[in-house]
């Protein structure tokens, strides 16, 4: 801070000093400047600049002027006190002489080495004489701020002055409440004098004053006019005469009121006085604000050092130029380097290369001038040990100038939770029991490919869509646990067959896919095709015993005509359809020529519009059973074709069909109302005392895409007479990925027909919690791979325990499938869960059996041992 008047323009000095001098010279008559040891003028008041005109002394003066240097050198050094005599000064009107006095200031922190210099006309009136020693009359000495650092201390030393010039008896100071602190009362002298001013001159006497806003004196006849308003207590004997000043922040904010009273003499108190008291009181409030701030700062740099000392994280301050320049414990335990040895380091000496290009461009933000808190995680390189992942918080202070200090960061070792979210990331895209990348990143890198198709006419990939043959007969006959190997085997060798550029992924099931990157030719994809048929024609070896399990594959190449990724999915999948239609370890490349197997594809959805009107399809029930009381709770129907040639088949078989021939509305039609007959029956059973029972029934997703479906769907529940709020729909996780609002509203207009939704085989996709929000579910269906190697894989484990716990968090039920075994029944017991279903309660039954169970009250053990 500076004072603006000096035309030569003063060095800064701080707010503090600028106070203490404005407080002291502000209102002198004398031209007053006060200099630096070195001779360069720092603060100058107002009747320096008026004395001296458009020729005000250099700032340089002292160091400049002949004869000057050594003079004000001797004043500086302490080795002359003061000096007072005649100077001359050459002004743009001429040399003038005027009278002088140096001294210098010492004692206080903010004040040592500054010489003051006070100039004033040869014939000015009150002008110093030659070799004066004496303050004027006006001016309390500036060397009381060179008291202790106790308040009291300073007021004790201008209540001494100030009684002194004054020639008063006592001398009050009334300081104002201050938030909840409550007004303060100083007085001087003690004793006698002090009781008698602290009750005339207390709160009542000291807003009166503030009320006037200036200067108050008062005599015999003015303080009996204060008592009888009330102002001044009637029961104390009145002074002679009294002058009072408010006490007023350089803010403008009031402090209190100095009061000095004569109580016997009956001399007035005149404008000498008046001008020295109000000085006084800008003393005193220049002290007082100087005090509550090294009190504040003291306060603040405690808390600071406690803080900074034995704070949980590590924290470094820098230099503005990016050093070190303070560490505490936590951070040279961080880095592991000892404190001392880190100071003076750049902040680029802890980073690994990768990140010092973001620090760089943080630090110049501060620099700047950004005053937002920035945050970035690195790698931290530590002496003698790995690095370790760290989140920076990284802020600046400024000083009282507005100039940065030093910048604050902040470190706190994050390296756990970068592995944590490392392996959840992984997890979301992979699957858990094979470790390849799961449907999601397949789509991605599909995607991308797709794009990259789209940008370049010479990229060409292909996507093959694999099935195992034999798998389900694995599964039946040796256990999940013996086709989960199979699958780990079979992912194996199909991954041998391709190079590093491809991906390999599980779709689900015994599904799977691979993205072919950069292969123009269709002989390059045939190829590959035969190595993996050759690879997985080979035995596997499974529990001692050779294992034969072949492969049907559908091939697309960039070369046909896609809308999307979804489309040439589509496509891979029906030509991998047509490859299994002729037998184990074939494949159709889609686009090529394929007229026997368009006939069987057309044959077989003829023959399934005929199933749909002659009732060839049946469904049978598998029981949804409550880990509490081991009865069922709901069960879920699952539809079968009785086709009269090829047997009995399971969706797998027949859904292809509907798919291509655009049947899947009238498909899940038909069994709604299949499953709403049976629920009457169960109904029958209920009135009789059975349990209530919900029926979950699976709907495909390009039904619910259709914009009439609900209202079908609701009016199929409505002509058989069952009621809405007895049914659960299952839906598939791809109907709600960047579903259409259509959707969205018919799921609403199901929900609050009272028909409750489920989110089947969450996990196993690509969930999000923007979806679960979104979406009016009531229920989600953890998928069944998870259940069945939550025994040995801790992190499938995982997945299902948090399952439970989101689902929990969105007001939704969570139900367990794939249960096969007592231990799974038991660990889901342990981790919360209501329901569960799987083979170890029942396989699906028809409903005459589920009939029979549901009127006996059936219960399942749900407890291992």
């Amino acid at each position: 801070m500076t004072q603006n008047n000096n035309a030569t323009g003063p060095q800064q000095i701080s707010a503090d000093t600028f106070s203490i001098l404005a407080a002291v010279y502000g209102h002198s008559p004398a031209g007053t400047g006060v200099f630096s040891h070195d001779g360069a003028l720092v603060y100058a008041n107002g009747a320096w600049s008026g004395l001296l005109g458009s020729g005000a002394l250099p700032a340089d003066f002292f160091r400049l002027a002949p004869g000057c240097g050594a003079l004000f050198a001797s004043v500086a050094d302490g080795s002359r006190q003061r000096w007072s005599g005649s100077l001359p000064v050459q002004l743009a009107s001429g040399r003038q002489l005027f009278r002088a006095r140096l001294f210098a200031l010492s004692g206080h922190a903010l004040l040592h080495g500054l010489v003051v210099a006070e100039l004033s006309g040869m014939q000015q009136e009150n002008a110093p004489a030659a070799g004066c020693d004496v303050c004027p009359s006006w001016q309390l000495p500036v060397q009381l701020y060179a008291a202790p650092h106790a308040l009291h201390d300073r007021l004790e030393a201008v209540f001494s002055v100030l009684m002194h010039r004054l020639d008063c008896s006592c001398a009050t100071l009334w300081l104002a409440p201050q938030g909840d602190e409550p007004a303060v009362l100083l007085h001087a002298p003690d004793g006698a004098g002090a009781r008698y001013s602290s009750r005339l001159f207390g709160a009542s006497f000291a807003r009166h004053v503030l009320a006037q806003g200036d200067i108050v004196v008062l005599d015999k006849a003015g303080a009996m006019r204060l008592a009888e308003s009330g102002i001044l207590p009637a029961d104390v004997p009145l002074p002679a005469a009294a002058i009072a000043a408010p006490l007023c922040s350089p803010d403008g904010r009031t402090m209190g009121v100095l009061t000095a009273c004569r109580r016997n003499s009956a001399v007035r108190f005149g404008m000498n006085d008046a001008r020295f008291l109000r000085n006084a009181a800008n003393i005193m409030a220049t002290v007082e604000r100087i005090h509550q701030s090294e009190t504040a700062l003291r306060e603040s740099e405690t808390r600071f050092r406690a803080v900074f000392d034995h704070a949980g994280l590590g924290i470094v301050l820098l230099t503005p130029q990016g050093t070190v320049k303070s560490v505490n414990k936590g951070a040279a335990d961080l880095a592991s380097i000892p404190a001392a040895e880190m100071l003076g380091l750049h902040y680029s000496d802890f980073l690994c290369a990768d990140d010092v290009t973001v620090a760089d461009r943080f630090f110049h933000a501060l620099q700047g001038g950004a005053d937002e808190v920035l945050t970035m995680t690195s790698a931290i390189r530590r002496r003698h040990a790995p690095p370790i992942w760290c989140k920076l918080t990284v802020s600046r202070v400024l000083d009282e100038g507005g100039s940065l200090r030093f910048i604050i960061v902040q470190i706190e070792d994050v390296t756990d939770h970068k592995r944590e979210d490392e392996r959840l990331t992984h997890m979301a895209y992979h699957d858990v029991l094979t470790g390849l990348p799961n449907r999601a990143l397949f789509l991605d890198r599909l995607q991308s490919a797709f794009n990259r198709a789209q940008r370049n006419a010479s990229y060409s990939f292909a996507v093959l869509y694999m099935d195992m043959d034999g798998f389900k007969d694995v599964n039946d006959s040796m256990g999940h646990d013996a086709g989960d190997a199979l699958l780990g085997m079979f992912a194996e060798r199909v991954g041998n067959c391709l190079r590093n550029v491809d991906t390999l992924a599980r779709l689900g099931g015994d599904e799977f896919a691979v993205l072919l990157d950069d292969v123009p030719e269709i002989l390059q994809v045939t190829h590959v095709i035969e190595r993996i048929t050759e690879a997985v024609s080979s035995p596997f070896m499974l529990r001692g015993r050779e294992i034969r399990c072949g492969v049907s594959i559908g091939a697309v190449l960039r070369g046909q005509e896609c809308s999307g990724c979804g489309d040439l999915l589509r496509q891979a999948d029906s030509a991998m359809y047509k490859a299994k239609r002729r037998g184990s370890n074939r494949y159709v490349i889609a686009g090529s020529s394929d007229a026997a197997a368009a006939r069987v594809m057309r044959k077989g959805e003829q023959e399934l519009v005929t199933a749909l009107d002659s009732g060839q399809l049946e469904l049978f029930f598998q029981p949804v059973v409550s880990l509490q009381t081991g009865r069922m709770d709901a069960v879920e129907a699952l539809v079968r074709w009785h086709h009269p040639e090829r047997g009995l088949l399971a969706p797998g078989a027949f859904l292809p069909l509907a798919e291509h021939a655009g049947l899947q509305a009238a498909l899940d039609a038909h069994v709604l109302r299949l499953a709403a007959r049976a629920q009457l029956a169960m109904q029958e059973q209920e009135a009789r005392g059975a349990a209530v029972l919900s029926v979950h029934v699976n709907m495909l997703s390009e039904t619910l895409r259709r914009p009439e479906m609900p209202g079908v769907l609701l009016g199929v529940l409505q002509e058989e007479g069952a009621a809405a709020d007895r049914f659960i729909f299952e839906l598939v996780e791809n109907l709600l990925v960047n579903a259409a609002p259509a959707v969205a509203e018919g799921l609403w207009r199901l929900r609050d027909a009272g028909i409750r939704l489920a989110l089947d085989g969450f996990g196993s996709g690509y969930s999000s919690l923007a979806m679960l929000r979104r979406y009016p579910l009531s229920l989600l269906k953890v998928d069944g791979s998870f259940v069945r190697a939550s025994d040995a894989d801790m992190a499938a484990r995982g997945i299902v325990r948090s399952a439970r716990t989101l689902a929990s968090g969105f007001s939704m039920k969570a139900v367990a499938e794939g249960v096969e075994l007592p231990e799974h029944a038991e660990l889901l017991r342990e981790l919360g869960y209501s329901s569960a279903q799987g083979m170890y309660f029942a396989a699906p039954m028809r409903l005459s059996r589920l009939l029979r169970m549901h009127a006996a009250g059936a219960v399942f053990p749900v407890m291992a041992g």
